[in-house]
């Protein structure tokens, strides 16, 4: 894999898989894991912050650069820690190369599918369908600052004003995207249906939740426990979205702990 990528401290392989949008950066707070005896590895995925060189359109291209960087760097027994998109492109991982490298799986804030429809609502929150999904498509293609100025406050918890230079910070680094290549990977993420491949998740999973997420609802972490054998659940109770940035002390402690740090 090309572009940035932090890779700190010794012992067990900690691989945090940024979201939508984001970079490597927005794992900032969990680089302290690495005094914690953890190996804390962050990559910029493709077509995502120093990595825009490379850009990638499908989830498939962001999971053939994980399994690269896996793979390259001989990692064994690996905590991969998905966030939203990073989420999604770890169970695209899984489906296509299986286990065997990892040790286990952190899913932060995210569905197994994200589009609403009549059979499944457990997707983003306010009952967002294909419908929805097509004029969403559309604004990011049009105008992606513009789009990317409205996405912003929904990475936050709800009902409060988040910091305020962190929100700044996350302003610029969702802007400096490229609209083309965020419209073509959302696409592709809204196709996606992971959920026939919980049931075949070998390893200890935990799923953790903002419990003021504005995208998704607790139901719907606790729809993906349920359903990945002998998963386990968080709920980080003041945290949205973005928990890892929002409460990093509480994340951190479950990370080390979930690891065994």
């Amino acid at each position: 894999m090309t572009g940035h990528c932090l890779d700190i401290g010794c012992g067990r392989p900690l691989v945090l898989l940024h979201g939508w949008a984001a970079h490597a950066g927005f794992f900032a707070p969990q680089a302290a894991l690495a005094w914690s005896g953890l190996r804390v590895i962050a990559p910029d995925l493709p077509g995502h912050g120093s990595n825009r060189d490379h850009p990638a359109a499908t989830l498939g291209d962001l999971a053939a650069a994980v399994h690269l960087l896996i793979e390259t760097r001989e990692l064994d027994d690996v905590v991969l820690v998905g966030w939203s998109l990073g989420a999604a492109v770890a169970f695209d991982y899984i489906g296509r190369h299986g286990c065997r490298r990892l040790g286990g799986l952190v899913v932060l804030d995210m569905a197994p599918r994200i589009l609403n429809d009549g059979d499944w609502n457990l997707g983003i929150a306010g009952a967002f369908d294909a419908r929805i999904n097509a004029a969403a498509l559309a604004a990011m293609a049009a105008d992606w600052p513009a789009y990317a100025a409205r996405f912003l406050p929904r990475l936050f918890a709800r009902d409060r004003e988040p910091d305020a230079a962190l929100a700044a910070w996350a302003r610029s680094q969702l802007a400096a995207n490229d609209g083309a290549v965020m419209t073509s990977l959302w696409r592709s993420l809204s196709a996606a249906d992971h959920r026939p491949l919980l049931p075949h998740i070998t390893v200890p999973t935990l799923v953790v939740n903002g419990g003021l997420s504005r995208i998704y609802q607790p139901a719907t972490s606790d729809w993906l426990a349920a359903r990945i054998p002998g998963a386990r659940r968080l709920t980080i109770a003041s945290a949205g979205h973005s928990p890892q940035l929002e409460q990093p002390f509480a994340v951190n402690q479950a990370l080390a702990a979930f690891a065994g740090a």
